[in-house]
């Protein structure tokens, strides 16, 4: 046998015999249709092979974030199923509300469907979320970690709002149009985590199935003592607030008049649970305080 094929048998069998060749093997490459279980994914410390509206993910979620390699699918609304068939996943993940479409991917690849309590608030459905998705890919332990961390994280941001007094909060997108703003209850994910750091919503009135009421200005009088907190989308926001200070009715609002508006980065407010916990730290980093409010 020439010395050079000696060689090359010898480091194949050594390689055989590292503990490389026989770690764990190499995780499934799985495509999550939904921007959620996208988010769980990379918590989970597994990057997703591809996912819809790449761009938008990454201005909308900006942590975790999205490894570089990661592929577009097109439009959110519309994957592109052509590419996914080229890009032959292992799994395919779905929300609950793509379970219409399932058999169209359960053609190209092995399909999951979110199946969580829907009769939970948001943060707990987030958490249970997280355990499924954590059980598909054969990462329970890391899964039952990430709950802790995000616990952990919701406590500590309920410690330092509690720390100091705070009103109720509108929490709000503001709209155009200038006669209306958009208000999250409690239902959605950004009011229920208004709620777990021990914030109240100042809105109370009635709610779609998505979590927000299109309320007009006048019924902010209903609160005179509230804080709004709109969602800060830069050019959009300031051009929304322009055609606001621009109304009589925006004005002589109480909490206007008393400059208690205020502007907290945008969040994507269908995320799941690790949203809510950077939201809730949003909060603590850009909520003023009220030394002057007391309850009651």
């Amino acid at each position: 046998m020439h010395r050079r094929s000696f060689l090359h048998l010898m480091s194949v069998a050594a390689l055989a015999a590292s503990p490389l060749l026989h770690a764990q093997p190499q995780r499934k490459r799985v495509a999550p249709l939904d921007w959620q279980l996208a988010e769980i994914m990379l918590g989970l410390g597994v990057s997703p092979l591809a996912i819809p509206s790449l761009d938008m993910y990454r201005a909308r979620v900006p942590q975790p974030p999205l490894p570089a390699d990661v592929l577009d699918l097109g439009a959110s609304w519309e994957p592109s199923l052509e590419l996914l068939a080229r890009l032959k996943p292992d799994l395919i993940l779905l929300s609950p509300v793509q379970q219409m479409a399932q058999a169209q991917y359960a053609a190209i690849a092995p399909v999951r469907v979110l199946d969580v309590d829907s009769g939970l608030s948001p943060i707990p459905r987030g958490l249970a979320a997280i355990s499924e998705v954590g059980q598909w890919l054969g990462c329970q332990p890391e899964a039952a970690a990430l709950v802790d961390r995000l616990n952990t994280r919701l406590d500590a941001a309920r410690a330092q709002i509690l720390s100091q007094p705070h009103r109720p909060i509108f929490l709000a997108d503001i709209d155009q149009g200038g006669s209306h703003v958009r208000l999250w209850g409690h239902n959605s994910l950004l009011g229920d985590a208004l709620a777990r750091v021990g914030l109240v919503n100042a809105w109370d009135g009635e709610l779609g199935p998505a979590g927000f009421a299109l309320v007009e200005l006048e019924q902010l009088v209903e609160h005179p003592e509230a804080r709004l907190i709109y969602l800060n989308f830069g050019k959009a926001s300031q051009r929304s607030l322009m055609t606001l200070n621009a109304s009589t009715l925006w004005n002589v609002l109480p909490l206007v008049r008393a400059g208690r508006v205020s502007p907290i980065p945008p969040t994507y407010v269908f995320g799941g649970t690790q949203t809510a916990a950077r939201f809730a730290e949003l909060l603590v980093a850009n909520l003023p305080a009220d030394p002057e409010y007391t309850h009651g």
